[in-house]
């Protein structure tokens, strides 16, 4: 299938089974109402070290200067002090999408959980992100259901969801850590930056449908890798313009969930209209990933017979 016909087999199936918006619609519900963790603690103190470490190394340069990176460092702490850290329960491309993370804390909000040393954040952070990976193999369990015309059984889904999670777990855990590496790489070696932003790049579309083929084909990490390997690399124009074409309407939407999140109301509205847009999105990653490992199955079969 094209690229549009992915779209529209998705959305077809969607709105045969709309009910799976309830879960995104129910995790950004709990995200913006809930109980909230908050980082302004430890923001404050890794700036004020920062603010320090600039006016050290500066002290021989003109105040002008001190000046404006202080300024530009305040700015930038006051934006990430808000940030609501509860929002990593919900994985975005890998899992259930979600736009109540952009919502800033606020003074009046009933239940914040403040986060104040490196331990605490590594281990709120951890826990956040397992949960929401195991949330996301739920929710993509019930996609696989539904692509397939099956009646739903949460019972059936619940039984393989940690199995995934083990699975995407050893694949997401050493990836992270290698990107992390790469990333400081290339600001420390500036010029061969692009060539690693590059690179990183490579890498995340190859495995792109990693997800896909853990749970969509039940495949141990070493087989999703090489599954999402091979569609990308077997289908590389068709995949990069899905993969384009998906993040720019992601993209565009976000800018108009940002306009309507002033008011209660636009929240809401907010809410339910990107569980509708994102699911459809992660269902089309699905059908593209199902059609074209077929269609590389059926090449497989018909090399043999020849």
């Amino acid at each position: 299938m094209s690229i549009i016909d992915t779209l529209t087999a998705a959305y077809s199936k969607l709105a045969k089974k709309i009910w799976l918006i309830v879960i995104p619609i129910g995790l950004d519900i709990f995200i913006w109402l809930g109980p909230k963790v908050s980082i302004a603690p430890w923001i404050k103190q890794l700036f004020s070290e920062l603010q320090l470490a600039i006016q050290s190394a500066v002290a021989t340069a003109q105040t002008g200067s001190s000046e404006m990176l202080s300024q530009t460092l305040s700015d930038m702490q006051g934006a990430v002090e808000s940030l609501n850290m509860t929002s990593l329960l919900a994985w975005g491309r890998v899992g259930v999408p979600s736009v109540a993370g952009i919502l800033p804390i606020k003074s009046s909000d009933p239940w914040v959980i403040t986060v104040s040393t490196d331990f605490q954040l590594i281990m709120v952070s951890a826990v956040l992100l397992a949960v929401g990976l195991l949330i996301a193999c739920i929710f993509m369990g019930l996609i696989k259901q539904a692509l397939r015309g099956e009646k739903i059984h949460l019972g059936e889904v619940l039984k393989h969801a940690p199995t995934h999670w083990l699975n995407l777990v050893i694949i997401y855990l050493p990836l992270t850590l290698i990107l992390s590496v790469a990333i400081v790489l290339s600001m420390v070696l500036g010029p061969f930056a692009f060539i690693i932003g590059m690179g990183i790049l490579w890498i995340l579309l190859y495995l792109y449908f990693v997800p896909q083929a853990v749970i969509l084909g039940d495949a141990s990490p070493m087989e999703a890798l090489r599954s999402s390997f091979i569609i990308v690399r077997t289908n590389f124009w068709p995949s990069l313009g899905f993969v384009l074409l998906t993040s720019l309407i992601s993209a565009g939407f976000a800018l108009i969930w940002n306009q309507l999140i002033g008011s209660p109301v636009g929240v809401g509205a907010s809410i339910a209209l990107n569980a509708l847009v994102g699911t459809g999105l992660l269902m089309a990653s699905c059908v593209f990933y199902q059609d074209r490992l077929e269609k590389w199955y059926q090449l497989q079969q018909q090399a043999k017979v020849s």
